[in-house]
């Protein structure tokens, strides 16, 4: 999300109003380009924190934040540590694509029935990535578990999931588009309330 210092007034507000319009695009767009810059074999974990840095900048309130900057500086950082923390993940979510392929043209036993469990499945995992991807490396017990112990807010992501990808096949150009970041984004809002919770909890024993 570019980030245009503006004054107060309607010139302000329509421009902050852009950016949050425009976020989901570049947010997605920050994980496909941090996906090829790793050549895409070991592009996910840095991609991914890339799209997390963007998605956080576009939710923060400082009028100052450096999306691109903070996506850059996520790529370059730890980058094998990442790689450790949440290439697993991004292993799983391929896994899972292949088999929607191989179940959706019916090679599959059990057919388009199938696409259901796995699709609830993937929105889990990529809850998990992502709050991975929020906590840094040496958190993937807490990534995996946290999903399990907050199924309020995974619920809420499976809606969500489903209702993009509803929207997608219903508008393929701007689902392809929009879709990808407003998932990512809405996995962040989700994993940081979770991870907020998780240590207001920890805190308070």
């Amino acid at each position: 999300m570019s980030v245009v210092r503006v004054e107060g007034g309607w010139a302000g507000t329509a421009m902050r109003w852009l950016g949050r319009l425009t976020a989901p695009a570049e947010i997605g767009l920050a994980f496909v380009a941090g996906l090829l810059a790793g050549g895409v074999v070991l592009g996910f974990a840095p991609g991914l924190r890339a799209a997390v840095a963007v998605s956080e900048a576009t939710l923060s309130d400082d009028e100052d934040a450096t999306p691109w900057r903070d996506a850059v500086a996520a790529w370059r950082s730890d980058f094998w540590a990442s790689q450790r923390a949440l290439a697993p993940w991004g292993a799983a979510l391929a896994l899972i694509a292949v088999e929607a392929v191989l179940a959706a043209v019916g090679m599959l036993p059990g057919g388009l029935a199938v696409l259901v469990p796995l699709f609830v499945v993937a929105c889990y995992l990529v809850r998990s990535a992502v709050i991975g991807a929020i906590l840094g490396a040496g958190t993937w017990r807490t990534a995996l578990v946290l999903p399990a112990i907050r199924p309020g807010s995974t619920a809420v992501f499976v809606l969500v999931g489903a209702a993009l990808l509803i929207a997608g096949l219903a508008y393929p150009a701007p689902g392809l588009i929009f879709g990808p970041g407003l998932a990512l984004l809405a996995a962040t809002w989700l994993g940081r309330r979770d991870v907020a919770a998780l240590a207001a909890r920890q805190a308070g024993r």
